[in-house]
C-alpha cells in the first residue's frame, strides 16, 4: 500500500471584500453589551439605595427589621389628632380633645403630646402637657386637654413617647442609640 501526501497550498486573496456582516456584527455586541451595563447599573447600582442599607452588625440583638421600622419611622405609625371646632371670633379654648393614633402592633407604654394655645396674631398664650398611659396596638384613645381664657388655635406635637414592647424611646431633640437605629432603648 502506497500512501502519498500531497501539499497542497492555499492562497488567501488579501484584496478580497468583507462582508458587510462581519463589520457590523462587533458593533452590535458592543451596542447591546453597553444596554446591558446601563441597565444593570440603574437596577443594582441605585446609590439612594445603598443609602438604606441596613448593617446587620450594628443593629440590637432583639429587635426585628419591623420594630426598626416602626421606631425610626414613628410619624407613620404614631400620630395625633384632634376634631375640636376652633372658633377664632372667640377668645378661649374649652372641651378640646386629643386623640392618639397607635397604628403598630405593640403596646406604648406612654405618649405625651405637648398643645400650645395660640393667640390670634400667633403667638403661644400658653403650653400644656397632655399624658396619655397604655395605649393598646392599632387603636387610638381620647384624652381631654385643659380649657384656656385666652387663644383661638392649638398646635399639637407628640413630645416623648416610650413603648417597652419594641424597646423605643422617643423625646423631642433627643436620640437615644446609635445612627442607624437612633430610637432604640433598653
Amino acid at each position: 500500500m502506497n500512501h502519498s501526501i500531497t501539499n497542497s497550498k492555499i492562497t488567501i486573496d488579501h484584496k478580497a471584500s468583507v462582508s458587510k456582516k462581519w463589520i457590523l456584527a462587533p458593533l452590535i455586541l458592543a451596542a447591546v453589551f453597553i444596554i446591558i451595563g446601563i441597565i444593570g447599573g440603574l437596577i443594582f447600582g441605585n446609590p439612594a439605595q445603598a443609602q438604606n442599607t441596613i448593617n446587620i452588625d450594628l443593629m440590637p440583638p432583639d429587635s426585628s427589621l419591623v420594630y426598626m421600622d416602626y421606631r425610626n419611622n414613628w410619624p407613620n405609625y404614631i400620630s395625633v389628632s384632634t376634631d375640636a371646632n376652633m372658633h377664632p371670633e372667640v377668645e378661649g379654648i374649652k372641651n378640646l380633645t386629643l386623640t392618639v393614633h397607635n397604628r403598630t402592633d405593640k403596646l406604648l407604654d406612654n405618649v405625651q403630646v405637648k398643645v400650645d394655645y395660640l393667640t390670634a396674631n400667633g403667638k403661644t398664650y400658653k403650653s400644656e402637657t397632655v399624658t396619655l398611659k397604655n395605649l393598646e396596638p392599632n387603636s387610638a384613645n381620647t384624652v381631654s386637654a385643659p380649657d384656656s381664657d385666652k387663644g383661638i388655635c392649638v398646635k399639637m406635637e407628640i413630645v416623648t413617647i416610650q413603648a417597652h414592647s419594641f424597646d423605643f424611646c422617643y423625646s423631642k431633640g433627643m436620640k437615644a442609640g446609635n445612627n442607624t437605629d437612633p430610637y432604640f432603648c433598653k
